[in-house]
């Protein structure tokens, strides 16, 4: 995983070296991230509340901006690839983050959604993560976190879905908290969905 001090330089130098297949996994063709692509929405969102407004933090390209309904802002750390999900979904809005964390961002939501992106974090930075998103925390809020759960790489930290729920109390009282788990590039993912 990657050290907090170095999270913005990392994305910045992988965008300049792979421009939009940055997200994914970079070594697959566009033609191809877009079939694994296709496979993760047809897992996610059939569990995940798209009517809701949510913040896509960690957007990348904007992959996953088109399946939600009114109200969605994508947040990201890296300007490259802001620039191309602005391009490829000029209807959506979008907003660079400064740091890791949320920092003033004039957009309520009810829906945290992150998709492969906290993997690349170490522990106290996703735990700022969270006591970041805090400031936002209203009633009958939700977080949906899809993260590969079998990380092989130095660049990722597997987690289970028990593990980023303890995460999640470490600034928050979650009520409920639902779990599906499924194979793609051979490697266990798993969306975590909780009820603040």
């Amino acid at each position: 995983m990657i050290p907090e001090k170095d999270v913005m330089q990392y994305w910045k130098d992988r965008a300049k070296q792979q421009g939009e297949a940055t997200v994914g996994f970079a070594g697959h063709d566009l033609e191809q991230q877009d079939r694994d692509y296709y496979e993760k929405k047809k897992f996610i969102f059939q569990y995940v509340p798209v009517m809701l407004p949510t913040l896509d933090y960690g957007c990348g390209i904007g992959r996953y901006s088109d399946v939600f309904q009114d109200g969605y802002l994508g947040v990201d750390i890296t300007p490259e690839l802001l620039d191309y999900a602005r391009k490829l979904n000029p209807t959506r809005d979008y907003k660079q983050l400064e740091h890791p964390w949320l920092h003033g961002i004039e957009f309520e939501f009810s829906l945290f959604f992150t998709a492969t992106v906290l993997q690349h974090n170490d522990d106290e930075t996703v735990k700022k993560i969270f006591a970041s998103l805090s400031a936002y925390k209203k009633e009958d809020f939700f977080i949906a976190l899809y993260e590969n759960s079998q990380a092989k790489a130095p660049h990722v930290k597997g987690r289970s879905s028990d593990e980023y729920v303890q995460l999640v109390k470490t600034q928050f009282d979650v009520k409920f908290v639902w779990s599906y788990k499924h194979k793609t590039h051979g490697e266990e993912h798993t969306l975590t969905m909780i009820d603040l």
